[in-house]
């Protein structure tokens, strides 16, 4: 469980026909996009321009030029590029206006006024045209020049791709733009021998997932901008393996709003965009390692989807996304390593809410009114400051089996049980800090009936679960019961005399004041002291933690789903 170190960032897609994309390709995709528009912009293995110039660079209004190109009044809304250069500032920036050949930007670009020899070229996917397009695309013998007589290739050109979608003997596809050189577009494969009249396109936005789960390759980074996307058959994404490191980016599909990177956990929830399944299946299916999910709205419409989300190998991210309905599972992690975090899960109709399996995490996440298990997890899975309220039917919070852990998660409402200890051996749980209110069943139930008491799922808080408060957990006459020297009893467990919460009805799951109530679970101890320290620890139990006067939130505790 050590393992866990919580790398939040990237993603990995792959197609046949596309492979020999960069690793390093961002796509875009909006609503008013096109199938056939390229899509793609690298971030590496072209050979750039480096005769970029700034007038003004360290201010608000910095101008560029180059001695290599003229900035027209059609790159006006496209995104300049700035790879590298001495008092550059490395990113994108987005053209503003056109004089003179000259470009005009929105903020600073350089930490100089006058900086030269930038390398540089210009991103023409992030908007929904495409830039340049034409029936005109010719191929020299090798078949990896190109050019065209209604568009003369330019430095700015270089690392957009070009889609190929018809034409004679026309190899079809995306192809990189890897250098200019008099007008002819080096690109980074053979598209075919000596070819005249292709159909093409450079630049450009996609307008749905399911072109996208065709071109991606390993560690491409995908933004989607809000907007209603539909998906009437499962989305495979089918990539080359990654291990993401400080070396190897993940594979990522990202939600924005209007500029990328404008959403995150707690920040613009509302303006991410919506992937709605149209009929009954697997909406998006990840068949390889190193993909992060974030910033995603997967809903219904018509139907109602399987599993909105499901990994099929190891380190699978699902960051910051919302499953609106699901029946059978909102997110599988079936590898291990799989992540799943402030993510919000309703109108499940059966099965689990999060599935996930070996060295697996579920944290800050808020499931709620679905007809099925919250939880469910085995094998080094943990789960831990998630709100799980209101679940219907014979369905538990959480389902624990193979050495797992529930640690300060919140479960109210549940049709059975909130916490489920769900195998016949004494395995090791790790059951702690919790809050477990007005379940259907017992708060934490095991389906051993020989469980003793034990330390291990010690220190939860109780109140009005219908069953009573555990069940299976304080057997006294098996030898299991021994813990070396004698039976262990429970002395950190607080049943509560009043409710802990705010308003439960309207989804305040704060800790409120009262006595007996959250005043009993606020500041406990557990674990009550560190080995080797004698100071104690004293944090609330349950997913939400308490605000001192002239406090700060921690991002971890903070709800970041929209529960008050």
């Amino acid at each position: 469980m050590l393992r866990f170190v919580w790398l939040l960032l990237a993603v990995c897609f792959a197609s046949p026909g596309w492979a020999a994309l960069s690793a390093n390709t961002v796509w875009e995709v909006r609503t008013t996009g096109s199938s056939t528009n390229s899509g793609a912009y690298s971030l590496s293995a072209g050979t750039l321009d480096a005769t970029l110039a700034a007038t003004n660079g360290n201010t608000a209004s910095p101008t560029v030029t180059s001695v290599n190109y003229t900035f027209v009044a059609g790159d006006v809304g496209a995104v300049l590029h700035v790879a590298s250069g001495t008092n550059w500032i490395p990113g994108d920036y987005p053209i503003a206006s056109v004089a003179a050949g000259a470009a005009t930007l929105s903020k600073a670009v350089a930490t100089v006024s006058s900086p030269t020899s930038g390398s540089w070229s210009i991103d023409y996917t992030q908007q929904a045209s495409s830039q340049f397009s034409g029936t005109d695309l010719a191929t020299n013998g090798a078949g990896t020049g190109v050019t065209s007589a209604t568009h003369t290739f330019t430095q700015a050109d270089v690392n957009n791709s070009i889609n190929i979608s018809a034409g004679a003997g026309f190899t079809t596809g995306r192809y990189q733009i890897l250098s200019v050189s008099g007008g002819t577009a080096t690109i980074d494969r053979s598209a075919g021998l000596s070819l005249t009249n292709g159909t093409w396109t450079e630049g450009g936005a996609l307008d749905n997932v399911s072109t996208l789960a065709g071109a991606m390759v390993g560690s491409n980074k995908a933004w989607i901008q809000k907007g209603t996307y539909s998906i009437s058959a499962t989305s495979t994404f089918t990539a080359a393996s990654v291990t993401p490191s400080n070396t190897v980016a993940w594979s990522e599909i990202i939600g924005y709003n209007t500029a990328r990177g404008d959403i995150s956990p707690g920040v613009n929830a509302a303006n991410r965009p919506l992937i709605q399944i149209t009929t009954a299946n697997n909406i998006l299916a990840f068949n390889n390692t190193g993909w992060m999910i974030r910033n995603i709205i997967l809903g219904g419409s018509g139907a109602t989807p399987g599993r909105a989300i499901t990994f099929s190998a190891a380190l699978g991210r699902a960051i910051n996304c919302k499953v609106t309905s699901f029946s059978t599972t909102g997110v599988t992690g079936g590898g291990s390593d799989t992540i799943v975090a402030y993510s919000e899960f309703t109108g499940g109709t059966s099965g689990d809410a999060i599935n996930i399996t070996a060295r697996a995490i579920a944290f800050n996440n808020w499931i709620h009114d679905n007809a099925s298990n919250g939880i469910n997890m085995a094998g080094e899975g943990i789960a831990l400051f998630n709100t799980i309220s209101n679940n219907s039917g014979s369905h538990q919070g959480i389902v624990m089996s193979g050495g797992s852990m529930a640690f300060r998660n919140t479960i109210y409402n549940s049709g059975s049980h909130g916490i489920l200890l769900n195998t016949t051996a004494l395995t090791n749980f790790y059951v702690t800090g919790n809050i477990l209110a007005n379940n259907g069943g017992y708060g934490l139930a095991a389906t051993n009936s020989a469980y003793p008491a034990r330390w291990e799922w010690d220190g939860n808080a109780y109140y009005t679960n219908t069953s009573g408060n555990r069940n299976n957990l304080d057997d006294t006459g098996s030898a299991i019961a021994i813990d070396l020297s004698g039976p262990y009893s429970n002395t950190l467990d607080v049943t509560l005399s009043a409710t802990p919460f705010n308003n439960a009805a309207s989804n305040d799951f704060t800790l409120n004041n009262t006595a007996g109530g959250g005043a009993a679970a606020r500041a406990f101890g557990v674990p009550n002291a560190f080995p080797g320290l004698s100071q104690a620890s004293y944090n609330d139990m349950g997913a939400f933690q308490h605000q001192d006067a002239g406090g700060s939130a921690g991002m971890l505790y903070r709800p970041m789903w929209g529960v008050r």
